[in-house]
């Protein structure tokens, strides 16, 4: 279980599938606390949302962009998301 006070700043990421079977970033937020990212994490109807952390605004963005990349991986996609979709 995920500790909502290891990192101060959190972003939720919004997906679609695509044709490829990978995941398209429609959406995300701007950085905010991590509890309050959380809540809106807890409270999206679209299971391939995902929150990432990090300990400044700007590492927060970093981690954003890089879950956008992992999301366009089928390896990753179909090892880490479609298993709990």
């Amino acid at each position: 279980m995920a500790d909502y006070k290891a990192k101060p700043f959190g972003v939720v990421i919004f997906f679609e599938r695509n044709k490829e079977g990978t995941f398209d970033s429609v959406r995300q937020t701007q950085p905010l606390r991590y509890f309050d990212a959380l809540n809106v994490y807890a409270n999206t109807p679209n299971p391939a949302s995902q929150l990432v952390g990090g300990n400044t605004k700007e590492e927060a963005m970093k981690q954003a962009s890089e879950m956008v990349k992992k999301m366009h991986n089928l390896d990753y996609v179909q090892e880490y998301v479609d298993p709990y979709l």
